[in-house]
């Protein structure tokens, strides 16, 4: 198996949903963000990532932690998240390779299809958060 290293966001609206994307040929709504390059650091690629997939800008991050799983849009590889709560500025909207965005309670039920990164990861971390 090979190892993806990404960095994500988790951003939140008023109402507690979570910002989440899924990219064209994919079943699976995941965070928004992307590969970290090898000279980035991981703040980096997800101001670099969220600008081409949302077009919006960061206007702070926090880091909430690192988080493992099977990667959904890449066989037989495990992703690697270091995952930042992140506020914005801007209105995002879908970028080339995004096909939709949706917003999504950490507690379910979930309409869609969420990443097992995401969903045995990072949603346990906020609804812990958000109770």
């Amino acid at each position: 198996m090979s190892i993806i290293r990404i960095a994500c966001a988790v951003i939140l609206d008023d109402s507690g949903r979570v910002l989440l994307v899924r990219k064209h040929d994919s079943n699976h709504f995941i965070q928004p963000g992307g590969k970290i390059e090898a000279s980035e650091r991981p703040l980096d690629a997800l101001e670099r990532e969220i600008r081409e997939e949302l077009g919006v800008t960061l206007k702070g991050a926090l880091f909430l932690g690192r988080f493992e799983d099977v990667a959904v849009n890449e066989r037989e590889s495990v992703v690697v998240a270091e995952v930042f709560t992140a506020r914005i500025h801007g209105t995002p909207t879908p970028g080339a390779e995004i096909a939709e965005i949706g917003w999504f309670l950490p507690r379910g039920p979930w309409p869609r299809l969420i990443a097992p990164l995401t969903a045995r990861g990072v949603f346990p971390v906020l609804k812990g958060m958000l109770v």
